[in-house]
């Protein structure tokens, strides 16, 4: 059984964009353009406060990092762990975080029993595969001498129990690199919603060798093809930049993006900006900006993206959210 990858192979990161995250490997094989290069570099808002997802991630690496989860009162010591996770990070959890701990820990001793089935328990620790340039970093692998499974925690509420194909296709990702890496394929993966629990998924060296066979052919493609999709395009690197995802944007229902030229910028007092664009569909609000992420002027065209909707039904209102972006577009548009 290997431990260390990295003994074996001499890794290179010199061009880490070469490298796929099973993230960044799922995206290329919607769209071949999706790991050019970055051209208008997005304009976000750093805030200092976490999202719920990343407390309660950082907290459960705790926790087992502790062996918490084989104390006899495994919530309690999950609650010091995101105590812990808390104190780690300045300002409150942006997002749900209160329903977010309040699953997490009504989950701990269902969780707690599924990690005491591994004798070892790894938490988020990265696996490579430099052969093929992958990498990912699971949430939690449980090791036996002849066994693994892969376990990945979601924290955002779900109605049923489906599983969307890109988390599908990650975990795949996930259970070729713990094979890589400490030479056992997990014949079962896992989903742990918060809300639902566990959803099992079966694997087996058909599946894993499908996936890879996809991404090697996505990574042969011709890079200058876009194929833009809304699930696709939502966290691409390259949104800002790419034309043919802006012509096709426009055509979405329930797009969470706008491209214009400004026409007003209105300034509150506790900082927060609303920008009135003309694009190609009229006139378009986007509020709740924040101030100092507004330096363009009157006249200069921005693209924004990963909007919400305003709570009005007029199409034409957006809101910033802390996952949107924007972009002060140059004169010339890259293609």
């Amino acid at each position: 059984m290997r431990s260390d990858i990295a003994a074996d192979v001499n890794i290179d990161f010199g061009d880490a964009h070469d490298w796929l995250s099973p993230t960044r490997a799922w995206r290329l094989t919607e769209c071949a353009a999706s790991v050019g290069p970055v051209v208008n570099k997005p304009i976000t808002s750093v805030g200092s406060a976490p999202n719920a997802g990343t407390v309660a991630h950082r907290a459960v690496q705790l926790w087992i990092d502790a062996a918490g989860y084989r104390n006899g009162n495994p919530q309690s010591r999950l609650s010091e762990a995101i105590n812990e996770a808390l104190a780690e990070f300045s300002g409150r959890p942006t997002g749900e975080w209160p329903p977010t701990r309040a699953r997490l820990l009504a989950r701990a001793s269902q969780l707690a029993e599924r990690l005491l089935w591994g004798d070892d328990v790894h938490a988020e620790r990265e696996l490579l595969d430099p052969i093929r340039r992958l990498r990912g970093t699971p949430d939690i692998v449980l090791m036996k001498p002849r066994e693994a499974v892969v376990i990945d925690l979601k924290t955002p509420t779900s109605k049923d129990d489906s599983l969307q194909p890109w988390i599908i296709f990650q975990l795949t990702i996930y259970a070729h690199l713990v094979e890589q890496v400490h030479g056992i394929l997990p014949a079962q993966v896992e989903v742990f919603r918060l809300n639902r629990g566990f959803l099992p998924l079966s694997m087996n060296s058909t599946s894993v060798e499908a996936a890879l066979e996809t991404v090697e052919r996505a990574r042969e493609a011709d890079a200058s093809v876009a194929t833009p999709a809304p699930a696709t395009c939502r966290y691409c690197r390259r949104r800002l930049d790419c034309q043919a995802h802006w012509d096709a944007a426009v055509c979405w229902p329930d797009t969470d993006c706008v491209e214009g030229t400004i026409e007003r910028v209105e300034r509150a007092a506790n900082g927060i900006a609303a920008v009135f664009l003309a694009s190609s569909l009229g006139s378009r609000w986007v509020s709740g900006v924040p101030g100092d992420l507004v330096t363009a002027d009157v006249g200069e065209r921005i693209r924004l993206v990963r909007l919400r909707r305003s709570d009005s039904n007029d199409d034409s209102a957006f809101k910033w959210s802390r996952r949107s972006a924007l972009a002060v577009l140059p004169l010339a548009i890259p293609v």
